[in-house]
């Protein structure tokens, strides 16, 4: 599905401190992952599951600062179901574990990597502020550490 506009997105998953997600699948530190059981529905319990871009306005607390954040590379396809519209929560068959470690650098990485030509166009129009992690959005949710 190559074109002008990238064939590729960046998503933000957290997992536990087994590398475990919220559906029983387990996240490579870096390579090929894939869901365990698929289903085109909303269930976020049979697929991938995490935030576009990293962009959304709010996670659990506890989840900054505990777990595992992994970035992971998904082609567009009609297997990325949008399952949260107001928090950016998507859901998605398979991809590649780019990064893996704290949310601050899984940041990070967004932010380094979104306008590259693989992308989405639609990663460029992100603010850098707007991602989970980010300092300005660790500020702005209240969640800094000193």
């Amino acid at each position: 599905m190559e074109s002008e506009y990238g064939c590729c997105v960046l998503m933000l998953v957290y997992v536990d401190e087994n590398w475990m997600d919220i559906g029983g699948n387990t996240y490579p530190i870096e390579g090929f992952v894939e869901a365990k059981e698929f289903t085109k529905d909303l269930d976020i319990r049979f697929g991938l599951y995490g935030i576009m871009w990293g962009k959304t306005s709010y996670f659990p607390y506890e989840q900054a600062y505990r777990g595992n954040w992994i970035v992971v590379k998904t082609e567009i396809s009609e297997d990325i179901i949008k399952v949260d519209w107001h928090y950016n929560r998507h859901k998605f068959y398979s991809g590649s574990v780019v990064y893996s470690g704290n949310l601050r650098d899984a940041a990070m990485y967004i932010i380094e990597h979104k306008n590259d030509s693989e992308f989405s166009k639609d990663g460029q129009w992100i603010q850098p502020e707007e991602i989970a992690g980010s300092e300005e959005w660790l500020k702005e949710h209240g969640l800094i550490r000193n």
